[in-house]
This record gives C-alpha cells, sequence and structure tokens, in this order.
C-alpha cells in the first residue's frame, strides 16, 4: 500500500508519481529487505479494465507501486501538479538491468509463452555482461487446478533462486492473484511479492506478457 501524498488518483487506481530513475531506485532499495511487495504497470486501457474486475481492483490498493504507462496518466498527473514522467515496462527493465551488476540485484523472468523467458535472460546477459538472472518459469495461460499449486511449489523455487525482482507476465487476471495473494500455507510466497510486469521485448515471440490484464 502506498503511503498519501505518493500517488495521484486515476479511476479509483493510485497511481503513483515518479519517474523511470526513481522507480528503479525503490524498487533496487526493497530487493534489500525481506518485505515481500509487488509492483504494477499500467496505462489507461487496463485501469479501466481493472475498475470492472472484483478480483483485481482491491490487489491494486495493496501495490508498493503503480508506474503510469502511457503518456494519458502522465498528462493527468502533470495537470495535478505532480513531477511524474512515464514508467513502461521495457523502459523500467531494460533500465534496471543496465544497473544490476554494478548493484547486484539478482532477477527471475515468471511469464510469457515458452522460451520467451530464456530469451529474455540471455539478451540481456549479452547486453549486460554481469546481470544475473537466477531463473526461467514460464506457467500455462490459464489458471492453475490445486493439484498443480500443490506440485509447482513456484513460492519456494523462486525464493531458493535468491531473486531479488520477480518479473512476471501472465495473462490471465485469475493467475494474478495467485501472485499477489499466495496460499496461506505457503512459507516462502511473501519473499516471492517482490514483482513488476514482465514486458515485450523485441524479436521475441508474440506472447501475453503482461501481468494482470494481458493488453
Amino acid at each position: 500500500m502506498q503511503a498519501e501524498g505518493t500517488y495521484y488518483d486515476v479511476l479509483g487506481v493510485p497511481v503513483s508519481i515518479l519517474t523511470l530513475d526513481e522507480a528503479a531506485r525503490r524498487i533496487e532499495g526493497w530487493a534489500g529487505d525481506e518485505t515481500g511487495r509487488f509492483v504494477c504497470i499500467r496505462d489507461v486501457a487496463s485501469l479501466m479494465a481493472i475498475t470492472e474486475d472484483p478480483a483485481i481492483a482491491p490487489l491494486h490498493r495493496d501495490a508498493a507501486m503503480i508506474t503510469p504507462d502511457g503518456m494519458p496518466l502522465v498528462v493527468l498527473g502533470k495537470l495535478k501538479g505532480h513531477p511524474v514522467s512515464r514508467v513502461c515496462g521495457p523502459d523500467l527493465i531494460d533500465f534496471m538491468m543496465a544497473r544490476s551488476a554494478s548493484h547486484g540485484t539478482k532477477h527471475y523472468f515468471y511469464g510469457g509463452q515458452e522460451g520467451v523467458a530464456e530469451e529474455m535472460a540471455r539478451r540481456f546477459a549479452e547486453k549486460y555482461p554481469g546481470v544475473e538472472v537466477v531463473g526461467c518459469e514460464c506457467p500455462p495461460f490459464r489458471p492453475l487446478t490445486e493439484e498443480e499449486l500443490a506440485e509447482a511449489c513456484e513460492a519456494a523455487r523462486i525464493a531458493a533462486s535468491g531473486a531479488d525482482v520477480v518479473w512476471i507476465g501472465i495473462s490471465r487476471p485469475s493467475r494474478m492473484c495467485d501472485v499477489a495473494e499466495p496460499r496461506e500455507d505457503d512459507a516462502d510466497a511473501d519473499r516471492c511479492r517482490r514483482g513488476v510486469r514482465f514486458p515485450r521485448w523485441p524479436g521475441a515471440a508474440r506472447a501475453a506478457l503482461d501481468a494482470e490484464i494481458g493488453a
């Protein structure tokens, strides 16, 4: 949940007041503690979809950060007198990867079609030597059954990887709920709620890589 004065309201969703650099610095700072948090990257279309989905809307009130991905949201923020700039998924992940080697931040890619996460990891390793991607995973593009959830042990694997930031790209809202509100009996889940959108990567297979809406 964001503190008063750090966001502005758009359709009932608290959009964070920040710039690309500030968003990256916040996430890097959070990576150094054991508190689980999640971040959403939103444009106008996805905000409208959120307001119509009773399963997702409440989760955004608990988000540690909701970045303005899209100039209409930036303009609204500026009209309200806030020093805000656009923070979209591709810009944020590239900006953070460029800094990761010096900051020691470890990343985990979760989502996308088969092979997309691994391809992203490979390309970032080539572009920014020293980047640590400690895991990649592509879950099904549908809600998991209780049996699959029990067998998957996703949170345990991610926690064991030592990841500081989990970049999530799943197309169904129900899977976003699985990530943001893990089962109470999952001891590792709280550590794994650090996540932002897993953005589209040029040249990769076409995939629904938006963490909540599939926009």
